[in-house]
């Protein structure tokens, strides 16, 4: 349609006034004309232009976002029209917005949007929302065994055009094929359940899930090795290597002498050292998961033999060295560290000590507790000393003990001040091969303890049963002790003593030499021991307990046979409780026979009780003692030989004593004493006396007729005397003898 337009154009009048009026005509008509159109304008009608872009619009069903069309129209307004509730639309200049809401039916659904302006034709918006998509799986919980690999399946229904799944864990594979999803693991090789969550989703559809679930594997456990042994003093760490399917494994031991400790994937075992006696075992449990393993491991306990190489522990047994908790030595290394220690200078003062096992010793060298020897090159000797208290809880040393270097040599080498020895069995056998110079120290061997030199020393309830030898040279030997001040109680031997040989030789059951201040009190020398003097260029004095006595003998037996020793230059001295008395022997009793040996034109005087009894810087006394073992001699009529029921040759004191044994062999032969130059008082002789040579008597061989013999009317003979000689009497064998004289002290007769 055409619009009329109206317009005036503008006129330019001139100046003339001829002009002027023309211009004038023209307008009047101009304007006659104009308001003849003014009036045809009235009944004309103006149309306007209207469009908009897009003509439509799509919302996916969830969809709420506001979206826009543009309106382009002449006219000064426009509308719109909208009847689907679920639209809401507003203007904003040019601008139509569109708002829908979410669409929760799975339909479809549409609506039209009218637009008009003025005369314009009117416009429509088309405008489309999806339906809503559905979305299901079924199953939606899938389980696999732990070594289960094959694919599993579930089936996808909806209504979208496409789906997807999807999972955040590597050991399952997802597949697709139509409407159907596949679904693959791994072979669970942990011991622990494992889960994902498959998520599908389908368009606008709210994602389905499925749970996949796969059992956890068995725990799988293995440990190598599955023992170990230790021997006592290793105290190095073992280690044991774990293999495990299991996130976590733990290791643990009740056992306090073991410690543990984990590192990755093994483990390290390490023990203290096993001071104990015996072996030692404990377990320790490794756990993983449900599995569990154990490692047996054991430690043995110190050996008990003391050999060649043995090397010292490093600690003893236990205790604190108090006498409530003695040190323990509980194996040969501890022995062997107390052995280190004294002779390393450590004397162990008041310090106590307890032995738990039986040792043996096997050492081509044994050497001593304390001890004492001459280094090479050098004339003056080493001493060193144990000072300690050891208690050998009646346990025994078995074995050998030998050496060729020490002076002082036992199983105790050496003691000083207060040391205590008790409750010890040596069984063991003890040689002292050396050789040790009179002019320059003697040997001194036992197997007990080889010198002590104090009197305040105890050996206390200690026995042995092996033999003992002396060394040569200068030899003391006896069977607990060899020589030296110290009281020696209630100990006794079933042993083979042997003395030494050349320069000299004490020999005796219990001690070779006690010396001043020592004390012998209860103890036994047992059948079947043996003791047998040496043969000796010096003095040779052999006794069933002691081979010389300067202390106190008491209350002891002796039922071993002695076998006096002999002397090449000097005399020898035999008898059943010591060959040489220069002190007091007390309450005895030999029930050993005794029997003396010499080199021809030498001197050897036997005894039941001494050999000799000597009166020297104190009075040798022997009191209430008995004799009931065979007193002999060799019968040679070479040799000096005299024989006594109690003494050979007293002179000292005799008082109180019997004699019930047969007193035979000798040139002078007494049944109390073969001859004296002492005095005897209230003693009895039961036994028979004959000899071959001298004097014979039933009392005494012979009686000395200086001031100090006497032999007292309380004595008596109830023997029966067959010398062979002229000089045989019932009471005193010669003839030139100082008779028995009437008691002064009153005593009864015997």
């Amino acid at each position: 349609m055409d619009v009329l337009r109206c317009r005036i154009r503008h006129l330019s009048v001139p100046n003339n006034e001829e002009k002027k009026t023309t211009i004038m005509k023209k307008i009047l008509l101009t304007i006659g004309t104009l308001a003849t159109l003014i009036v045809s304008c009235k009944n004309v009608k103006i149309i306007y232009s209207l469009s908009v872009n897009p003509t439509s619009i799509s919302f996916a069903a969830n969809e709420t976002t506001t979206k826009t069309v543009t309106v382009t129209t002449d006219a000064s307004n426009w509308e719109t029209n909208n009847s689907a509730s679920w639209l809401t639309i507003a203007k904003q200049g040019a601008i139509l917005q569109i708002t829908s809401t979410t669409n929760t039916s799975t339909s479809e659904r549409s609506a039209k949007i009218t637009v008009t302006a003025a005369t314009a034709p009117a416009v429509t918006i088309s405008v489309i929302q999806a339906g809503v998509n559905t979305l299901s799986i079924n199953p939606n919980s899938i389980s696999f065994a732990a070594n289960e690999t094959i694919t599993k399946t579930a089936t996808v229904t909806s209504n979208a055009t496409n789906w997807d799944a999807t999972t955040t864990v590597e050991w399952l594979t997802i597949g697709k094929q139509g409407t159907t999803l596949q679904l693959t693991p791994t072979a669970n090789t942990q011991p622990i359940e494992r889960s994902t969550t498959v998520t599908v989703t389908a368009g606008t559809a709210v994602p389905v899930t499925v749970t996949v679930t796969q059992a956890a594997a068995p725990t799988t456990l293995t440990i190598n090795p599955t023992s170990i042994s230790f021997t006592d003093d290793e105290t190095t760490a073992r280690t044991i290597t774990i293999v495990t399917n299991a996130v976590n494994w733990d290791v643990t031991t009740t056992s306090t002498w073991l410690s543990i400790s984990k590192q990755g994937n093994s483990f390290t075992i390490t023990p203290t050292e096993n001071i104990g006696t015996s072996l030692r075992s404990a377990t320790v449990t490794v756990t993983a998961g449900d599995q569990s393993k154990q490692v047996t491991v054991e430690q043995s306990a110190g050996s008990t033999e003391f050999g060649n190489g043995i090397v010292a522990a490093s600690s003893f047994g236990g205790g604190n060295g108090t006498e409530s908790n003695p040190y323990l030595i509980n194996n040969a290394k501890q022995l062997k560290k107390l052995v280190d220690d004294v002779n390393g200078g450590h004397n162990y003062a008041n310090t106590c000590f307890k032995l738990i096992v039986d040792i043996e010793v096997t050492a081509d060298e044994w050497i001593p507790i304390g001890n004492e020897w001459i280094p090479i090159g050098s004339d003056n000797y080493v001493t060193i000393t144990f000072n300690g208290k050891f208690d050998g809880n009646n346990r025994t040393i078995n074995g050998t003990l030998k050496s060729a270097r020490y002076n002082c040599f036992a199983f105790f080498g050496y003691l000083d001040n207060y040391a205590t020895i008790s409750n010890l069995t040596i069984a063991a056998t003890v040689i002292n091969y050396g050789y040790f110079s009179p002019s320059i120290v003697s040997a001194y061997t036992g197997s007990i303890v080889g010198w002590s030199r104090n009197q305040n020393v105890l050996i206390n309830k200690c026995s042995a049963s092996g033999t003992v030898t002396g060394g040569d040279g200068s030899s003391v030997t006896g069977g607990i002790l060899g020589g030296g001040s110290a009281r020696i109680l209630n100990c006794e031997v079933a042993s083979q003593i042997i003395g030494g040989n050349k320069e000299a030789s004490i020999t005796g059951g219990i001690v070779g030499n006690l010396f001043d201040g020592g004390e012998i009190t209860g103890c036994y020398a047992l059948t079947p021991t043996t003791i047998n003097g040496g043969e000796s260029s010096n003095t040779n004095t052999t006794g069933g307990i002691a081979g010389m006595n300067h202390g106190v003998i008491s209350f002891c037996t002796n039922q071993a046979n002695v076998n006096g020793g002999k002397s090449i230059n000097y005399y020898s001295c035999s008898a059943g409780i010591v060959g040489v008395n220069n002190s007091r022997v007390a309450d005895c009793v030999n029930q050993g026979n005794i029997e003396g040996n010499a080199i021809p034109g030498k001197s050897y005087y036997i005894g039941g009780i001494a050999g000799l009894n000597n009166k020297g810087n104190r009075i040798g006394l022997i009191i209430n003692c008995t004799n009931s073992g065979t007193v002999s001699g060799d019968g040679s009529t070479n040799t000096l030989s005299e024989i006594g029921g109690i003494v050979g040759i007293n002179n000292s004191n005799i008082i109180n004593c019997t004699n019930n044994a047969n007193v035979t062999g000798g040139k002078y032969n007494g049944g109390l004493t073969a001859r004296n130059s002492g005095e005897i008082h209230t003693s009895l002789n039961t036994g028979n006396v004959s000899g071959f040579g001298l004097a014979d008597g039933g009392l005494a061989g012979d009686n000395s007729t200086n001031n100090d013999s006497h032999i007292y009317s309380c004595c008596t003979n109830r023997g029966t005397v067959n010398g062979q000689s002229a000089n045989t009497n019932n009471q005193i064998g010669t003839s030139i003898s100082k008779p028995v004289e009437t008691c002064p002290d009153g005593h009864t007769k015997r």
